[in-house]
């Protein structure tokens, strides 16, 4: 998304984990990831304790460097939704243009009712 900063958007720059391995045993700390972006940084954190299998496979995507490059491709925030009667608070991003079709297998949903 070319000029995705001018229009108020960020690019991604690069993603970076803290370390700490995944874990998917219950009681596995959360790893945090710290999302560069040119208008400024972004630290996820990840619970592999409540979702092993989404965690492993968002981080084979941060390690291997998919996202770097990336461009946000929605925001949605308590603010900028004042007519929805449902709120919600999403950042939406896609991996970079050079890694869209060296993707991972895809995986079963991990349902919040089960996590």
């Amino acid at each position: 998304m070319p000029g995705a900063a001018a229009m108020g958007l960020a690019n991604i720059l690069c993603l970076t984990r803290d370390g700490a391995p995944a874990g998917d045993q219950p009681g596995a700390k959360p790893v945090r990831v710290r999302v560069q972006t040119t208008l400024g940084d972004i630290v996820l954190e990840l619970d592999p304790a409540k979702a092993p299998n989404t965690t492993a496979n968002f981080l084979k995507y941060v390690d291997g460097g998919h996202y770097d490059g990336g461009t946000f491709h929605r925001t949605v925030k308590m603010d900028n939704q004042p007519e929805s009667p449902v709120k919600i608070e999403v950042i939406q991003a896609g991996v970079a243009e050079s890694k869209a079709k060296a993707g991972f297998p895809p995986i079963a949903l991990e349902r919040t009712t089960v996590t």
